[in-house]
């Protein structure tokens, strides 16, 4: 009976030491620049300067590889007049799909959309720019969401190819930046 004591309290140490190590890896108060360093040899370094809060940032752990991408494109009819109004929506890796609709959960799906969608300009251009793995390929699913108040096209799917030409800059588990360009025929509904 002791031993199961002593193995019960052992394993609440470790998993409360653990939640304490995790929470303390990361200050939530910005350094200020004036307040001398508590140790005494770093005294002679220079201040360092606050820095802007990360909260919102994507945090990457050592050892992941990471890409940046920009896709420029154009929407555009059957009489090459650009299309205002088309929702462009990047699709994550595995995400299945149809022309007319995301598979998935409902609530789950229409967040995705709402925080990664982007409407086409008037002149029909739009810009979709992210950081993520490195990809060979990527899809947009480029859909008429105004109805028919900018004519009335169906929905399609595009997949558009990446390679190791596309990327710029980049080092070490960096990729660097691949921005890819889109030309994109709408088919008018009928």
């Amino acid at each position: 009976m002791k031993i199961r004591f002593l193995k019960l309290q052992n394993w609440l140490l470790v998993s409360l030491l653990s939640l304490l190590g995790f929470s303390g890896c990361r200050s939530t108060q910005e350094m200020k620049s004036n307040e001398p360093p508590a140790d005494p040899q770093l005294a002679d370094l220079p201040p360092m300067e606050p820095r802007p809060s990360q909260r919102n940032e994507i945090v990457l752990m050592y050892g992941v590889p990471t890409a940046n991408y920009q896709i420029k494109g154009k929407v555009f009819d059957a009489k090459n007049a650009p299309v205002q109004g088309i929702q462009v929506l990047r699709l994550e890796r595995g995400m299945n799909a149809t022309p007319d609709s995301i598979v998935g959960d409902a609530a789950a799906v229409k967040q995705y959309t709402s925080e990664n969608a982007v409407m086409t300009a008037a002149d029909g251009t739009f810009v979709i720019s992210f950081t993520d793995r490195p990809f060979d390929e990527l899809r947009l699913l480029v859909r008429d969401v105004d109805g028919a108040a900018n004519g009335n096209y169906r929905n399609q799917i595009c997949t558009l190819i990446v390679k190791p030409e596309n990327f710029e800059g980049g080092a070490g588990w960096n990729s660097g930046t691949a921005t890819l360009h889109v030309n994109i025929p709408m088919e008018e509904r009928r």
